[in-house]
């Protein structure tokens, strides 16, 4: 029942301290970015962070306790590999209008499935073949 004046003033003990907790620290992540190829196998990345809801501030990875989720992976994509164009067959008729084919593919070195596409495409003898292939 004494005042601060009845004791040792350079021993007097904190009355508080700082302290941490991680109970709601939590991760938070960003869009994946576009696959970095165009053609087989390449990357996609996204931002993954450790915030405070409270403030949303971000924070060092150790205050979150959970598994942090992946910040990379591979993807495939097909879009902008080349088309191949095999030989033309012979004409279906030896005189007048016939067809002739040929296979056209479209090869995608993907590391996982066959992302290949084959195509056999046929126009008519009578026209010239097309240049586009399409």
């Amino acid at each position: 029942s004494g005042t601060d004046s009845n004791c040792d003033g350079s021993a007097k003990p904190a009355t508080s301290e700082a302290c941490s907790s991680q109970s709601t620290c939590h991760w938070t992540v960003g869009p994946w970015t576009a696959c970095g190829a165009t053609c087989g196998s390449g990357e996609i990345t996204r931002v993954v962070q450790c915030l405070n809801p409270t403030n949303m501030a971000t924070l060092p990875e150790t205050m979150c306790t959970s598994a942090k989720p992946v910040s990379t992976s591979e993807c495939h994509s097909c879009s902008a590999c080349p088309w191949t164009a095999g030989e033309w067959s012979s004409c279906t008729s030896s005189c007048g209008v016939g067809v002739r084919s040929r296979p056209i593919s479209c090869d995608c070195p993907a590391s996982t499935g066959d992302l290949s596409c084959p195509l056999s495409r046929s126009w008519s003898c009578s026209r010239a073949k097309p240049a586009d292939f399409g």
